[in-house]
């Protein structure tokens, strides 16, 4: 277990991290928790780095409270923060010796961020508010010390080496598929995290990563110069289908799309008109199955895997998200073309009730598409004629 005290230098590498955040002792006569804290982590097993927002104890675990350069303390206690994969916030408020003023602070910009746990004992004052987000955002929380330790070590079980930069990607975004297909795209070709940090993030309700923002400092090594003033958006990759009935002419080619509110829509229409298709929120699965899953869900049309032709990957929208659709098409049926006519004209209802999830089927011809009659986006655009081209 590597501990890393207030104001010493920070490790150049990191396989996993814990920053031990709480109330400090305002008096030299009051023991700290965090001592206690770390031989529990000592006795569990823990191999990683633990952060300590107090000076390096002379003895008897005592703790020196009065930081002789105030801002400096704040600046690294920020960037420990940053650097962590979990953020303990375990709470024994005293008023008179330990009032937590600065842990109110902590905890209220990083509660929601998916790296903490929460611990109080029964009686601490002044922490309902602190427990009630706790149920909120679905925080692990304990009441004792032991238990708050132990929901800390589960929480950066699946270590991974991170090299200077890289230690302020905190694990649960770093050992995302999402992001080591983004990463491992620069490393090929020289480039590498210079610094970044965790803006946002959303969690399905496994606890999944589906989707987070990350602001990044990347060395290009192509032009020798670094890149500062960017974030990138990142979410699972999508699946689509081009599901389509070929007429003589090419230009009356007929198209099945899904029309569905999403909320980013900026057009007359007020839906998206999209191929079917979508993500998972499990790690792994094969992309045929993907779509061949939502393709059944979002049309009613349960294809044969078989029956898809695919196409390479490409990237979505490289200037805002890292994200690739993987692209299928199939040919359906006379019969199965009829059955979509019914339910579109009858205006029939598909999707996920559970995911708020709403579809209607929509047939459009190329012609129809080429004159911009119905408002496809690009992306969608593009692979329906890759598809059929």
């Amino acid at each position: 277990m590597n501990i890393v005290y207030t104001q010493a230098d920070f490790p150049d590498t990191i396989v996993k991290s814990i920053m031990l955040c709480g109330p400090t002792p305002r008096d030299v006569n009051v023991i700290s928790w965090r001592p206690e804290a770390l031989k529990m982590l000592e006795l569990l097993g823990y191999d990683g780095t633990v952060f300590v927002p107090e000076y390096r104890p002379k003895k008897n675990y005592s703790c020196a409270s009065q930081y002789y350069d105030y801002d400096k303390q704040i600046k690294w206690e920020y960037d420990a923060m940053r650097m962590s994969d979990c953020v303990l916030f375990w709470v024994p408020r005293e008023l008179n010796t330990m009032p937590a003023f600065t842990t109110n602070d902590e905890w209220g910009y990083l509660k929601e961020s998916g790296k903490v746990v929460f611990g109080a004992p029964h009686n601490a004052p002044k922490t309902a508010y602190q427990k009630y987000f706790t149920d909120l955002f679905k925080v692990p929380s304990a009441n004792t010390l032991i238990e708050t330790v132990k929901n800390a070590m589960d929480k950066v079980s699946n270590g991974s080496l991170r090299i200077k930069g890289e230690r302020n990607v905190p694990l649960m975004i770093w050992n995302t598929t999402s992001f080591q297909s983004w990463y491992n795209s620069h490393k090929a070709i020289g480039n590498y995290l210079q610094d970044a940090k965790l803006l946002w993030n959303f969690r399905a309700r496994n606890g999944f990563v589906f989707a987070y923002t990350l602001w990044v400092s990347i060395w290009i090594e192509a032009e020798k110069r670094f890149k500062t003033n960017e974030f990138i958006f990142a979410r699972t990759d999508i699946c689509s289908a081009v599901l389509f009935r070929k007429a003589e002419k090419f230009e009356d080619t007929e198209i099945l799309l899904v029309k569905e509110f999403r909320s980013p829509v900026r057009n007359s229409k007020g839906f998206v008109y999209e191929n079917p298709g979508g993500s998972s929120f499990k790690s792994g699965q094969d992309p045929i199955k993907v779509v061949s899953d939502e393709v059944c869900e979002e049309t009613g049309l349960c294809i044969n895997p078989g029956r898809f032709a695919c196409f390479a990957p490409r990237q979505v929208a490289a200037t805002l998200s890292t994200h690739v659709a993987y692209l299928f098409a199939a040919e359906l049926t006379k019969e199965e073309m009829d059955q979509a006519k019914e339910s579109a004209k009858s205006n029939m209802m598909f999707g996920n009730i559970e995911d708020s999830e709403q579809t209607y089927l929509y047939i459009t011809t190329v012609k129809e598409l080429m004159d911009t009659i119905l408002p496809v986006d690009w992306s969608m655009f593009g692979m329906i004629m890759r598809a059929l081209l």
